[in-house]
């Protein structure tokens, strides 16, 4: 097979669009993009579907949110050298998105990652954006450890507030906000040293689900 496409967890804006984010990728050597990170959208309740903009060349397994602003904010899983999410924006979510930038706070492993808005509580007020995430730099799968929850109170320019949710091996991971408030991390957990499977070290042998609240993550 000569390209696949993978899909993400989408997001209903204010306004009713649906967003679902993907990765596209080609094995053509010949091709003049090979990965890219795009979205779909629907403006009729997921009855029919359009293709955006490309939000990011050479970025893959990308995340939406949208902002307090009514802006979205993709972020994306890419190779570039300084280890870094690569991050852009754009007013409708399909269209005009901004030149993308490197997060300086948010360390790229090479790994899918998951973020989410969350509009905040009386103790905690204030609409705010959390992103996790493996953090480290290091890109072999049995690197994979340490995924932190991270908080943005700037639309995901900054991210000054971590707070780890797995000391140990750790991979993959998505964010959802409950209707109360409460803040759910679904994530691969595993073993350490890992196991060898598919001819590498492969730590993942479970799959978790984290549960906590703003204030757990601002302690």
């Amino acid at each position: 097979m000569s390209s696949q496409i993978a899909v993400e967890p989408d997001i209903e804006l204010e306004i009713g669009s649906l967003i679902v984010p993907f990765w596209m990728a080609t094995y053509e050597e010949e091709a003049p993009l090979r990965k890219a990170a795009c979205v779909i959208y629907s403006d009729n309740n997921g009855a029919t579907w359009k293709a955006g903009e490309i939000a990011i060349q050479g970025g893959g397994e990308p995340n939406v949110a949208q902002l307090a602003d009514g802006r979205v904010i993709l972020t994306s899983r890419n190779t570039n050298e300084r280890n870094r999410r690569l991050a852009s924006y754009s007013d409708d979510g399909a269209t005009n998105w901004s030149e993308s930038l490197l997060v300086e706070d948010l360390l790229e492993p090479g790994c899918m990652a998951g973020i989410v808005a969350h509009t905040g509580t009386a103790d905690q007020p204030g609409s705010v954006l959390l992103f996790s995430n493996p953090h480290t730099t290091k890109r072999k799968h049995s690197a994979r450890h340490d995924v932190t929850i991270k908080l943005s109170r700037d639309g995901g320019l900054t991210w000054p507030t971590q707070k780890l949710l797995e000391d140990g091996p750790s991979a993959y991971s998505d964010l959802t906000v409950m209707p109360d408030g409460t803040i759910l991390c679904f994530y691969e957990s595993g073993i350490d040293p890992p196991k060898v499977k598919r001819n590498r070290d492969w730590a993942y042998a479970n799959l978790t689900l984290a549960r906590f609240n703003l204030e757990w993550v601002n302690e």
